[in-house]
């Protein structure tokens, strides 16, 4: 999702969102909660740059970039791997 609607309209030329609120500004989530962010390579729409500037203060977050896919194409076929990489926990991977 839009992580920085601010950044977002910037990005785009379009006129700011008035009442939508910049996850972005608010205080990082508790280190408890794992955060995945998932996009694609090749989205032009909220770009990967943009997904990890937003996460800046976001200390513990994941940001997962798929190669190959972009804003609306490729992702069906992408789920069931992702759903299974979410499942394995995060000191699982180092483990291995």
């Amino acid at each position: 999702g839009n992580l920085d609607p601010e950044e977002w309209a910037r990005l785009h030329g379009y006129s700011a969102l008035e009442t939508s609120l910049n996850p972005s500004r608010g205080e990082p989530l508790p280190p408890a909660i794992r955060q995945v962010h998932i996009v694609g390579a090749e989205d032009r729409n909220t770009p990967p740059g943009s997904v990890r500037a937003a996460l800046a203060a976001q200390a513990d977050a994941e940001v997962w970039v798929l190669p190959d896919v972009d804003h609306g194409c490729c992702w069906e076929a992408q789920w069931p791997a992702l759903l299974h990489r979410i499942e394995t926990p995060k000191h699982a991977k180092n483990a291995e």
